[in-house]
């Protein structure tokens, strides 16, 4: 029998762990300063569009609540892609685009969790996920822009030292 709570619930999830990845990898890769950094954020962002849509359509959705959820979803996206360019831009944008990023996250987990509750979905994703991975996710917004700080510093250093 198919579960409808069920086949939002594994949306969900894949839409949840579609924008952690965008995180992560984003930020990672805003670190590394690969040449392939902005595409590969994009390809990131339009995957988790596609788990949006997946959720949208396994819930029917309304548009204001689709809405709540890809905005700042675009923002994070924005936001990476203006991370990139990190070590060139001054220290209080960094700082704020970190702080940007860590609202725009919680604004985007805040509607998936406002979806499931009204879905009552039994396992609700952020709150049944392993505590190691809510810490270390909270731990990257704690440190974020002290990542990046520390990083441009550390490429001024090595660049006068050589």
């Amino acid at each position: 029998m198919n579960d409808p709570s069920k086949n939002i619930q594994d949306a969900i999830c894949r839409l949840a762990s579609a924008v952690d990845s965008l995180l992560v990898n984003g930020v990672l890769i805003c670190v590394t300063q690969w040449d392939i950094a902005k595409s590969f954020i994009q390809d990131l962002v339009q995957k988790a569009k596609s788990s949006l849509q997946e959720v949208g359509e396994a819930s029917g959705s309304s548009a204001g609540w689709m809405g709540d959820a890809e905005r700042p979803l675009d923002r994070l996206g924005s936001t990476l892609l203006a991370l990139t360019d990190f070590r060139n831009i001054p220290q209080e944008e960094v700082v704020s685009l970190s702080v940007q990023l860590t609202q725009q996250y919680r604004a985007f987990t805040g509607a998936i969790k406002k979806l499931e509750a009204v879905h009552k979905v039994a396992e609700p994703f952020y709150d049944s996920r392993p505590a190691d991975s809510a810490r270390r996710i909270e731990e990257l917004w704690n440190h974020l822009s002290g990542i990046l700080l520390d990083e441009r510093a550390d490429k001024k250093r090595r660049a006068t030292a050589s």
